[in-house]
């Protein structure tokens, strides 16, 4: 599988020279849903765990020389993880004094949590770095990414992407709406999925940007968020993601549990 999403990835006719690929800085931390699925990269990958004492002591040094870790030649790296784990490396590095100038990341790219617009100016202050954020769920080797032209988020081509009413379940092609996926042959296999409606909602645009008819605008979980049935189609009055906007910036507000291992100590 992951030599099969290599080869497609590539432009047509190309073959992977690792020796001019970017190293690719993974933050895998032990999965909770199994054996995780090996990133699908043409170039160099250091996986690092986040939480990890011997790799967090090392965190500076990686950041700054990761082709030290491979045996390769110098090069720039991109620094790939889930939000909070991104948060978590970003801290320590804050807190030690690391001097950002020598790292050798010239992109983050982030998944599984909502960059708000006050967390994406923390970032790429600290990492004088741009960072890019990436739809995606566990259940599927897919997901969405920002589109350059228009702002908003594509789904990937090997799935198919629509939105229904979250009360009703039918479908709706503008405004708030909840993300089902259909999976394609032959990029999964072993586990297909038909209209799996994932209980992510969105913002959904119709026929905005020429890259991709269907575009949309991640709102959160269907359970953070508050909507009320109308005569056609559902109203929301409160969504997860507007939500975090405003509370994002207030520093006495956890947005994310940070004593997970530690039981009887629990952020509320």
């Amino acid at each position: 599988e992951q030599d099969f999403l290599t080869s497609v990835s590539l432009p047509s006719g190309g073959t992977p020279d690792r020796d001019l690929v970017d190293i690719c800085i993974s933050l895998t931390a032990p999965s909770i849903h199994g054996e995780p699925t090996p990133l699908p990269y043409s170039g160099p990958v250091l996986s690092m765990d986040p939480f990890d004492a011997a790799w967090l002591q090392r965190a500076a040094d990686i950041v700054s020389e990761p082709w030290r870790f491979l045996n390769c030649r110098p090069r720039n790296a991109v620094l790939v993880g889930v939000e909070p784990h991104l948060r978590l490396l970003t801290t320590i590095l804050l807190e030690e004094g690391y001097d950002f100038s020598r790292s050798s990341v010239s992109a983050l790219i982030s998944t599984g949590d909502i960059i708000t617009d006050f967390r994406r100016e923390w970032y790429e202050a600290a990492w004088r770095a741009p960072i890019i954020n990436r739809y995606s769920m566990s259940e599927i080797s897919a997901g969405a990414s920002v589109c350059n032209r228009c702002g908003l988020m594509h789904p990937d081509t090997h799935v198919i992407a629509e939105t229904v009413d979250p009360l009703t379940l039918r479908p709706v092609r503008n405004g708030i709406g909840m993300l089902v996926f259909t999976t394609l042959y032959p990029f999964v296999q072993k586990q297909p999925l038909i209209r799996y409606l994932s209980g992510d909602v969105v913002e959904v645009h119709w026929g905005d940007c020429s890259n991709d008819d269907f575009g949309f605008q991640f709102k959160g979980r269907s359970t953070h968020f508050l909507i009320l049935p109308g005569a056609d189609r559902s109203r929301p009055i409160l969504l997860g993601a507007d939500v975090l906007e405003v509370l994002d910036p207030i520093p006495d507000v956890a947005r994310s549990c940070k004593f997970s291992e530690l039981y009887g100590i629990r952020d509320g």
